[in-house]
């Protein structure tokens, strides 16, 4: 079975900017987030689950406790 697609994870986290880089990591970054917040992941499921790991990080004022930055 094939993983998501960046496309997938687009549609699975709306709140997300997601984008593949030149060097071929793909990144996520959490839009209107201040500090910012920004992922990265050498393919979209991984990304996926750093995305998720943010989200499930949140405080009661919807701010994610940490940024969780894996290479």
């Amino acid at each position: 079975m094939e993983g998501p697609t960046l496309d997938d994870v687009r549609g699975e986290f709306a709140g997300w900017h997601v984008w593949k880089g030149i060097a071929g990591l793909v990144y996520g970054r959490l839009l209107n987030s201040s500090p910012p917040v920004v992922v990265r992941a050498e393919n979209a499921l991984a990304l996926r689950d750093q995305i998720s790991q943010v989200e499930g990080s949140r405080d009661k004022y919807g701010r994610p406790q940490r940024a969780v930055i894996h290479g």
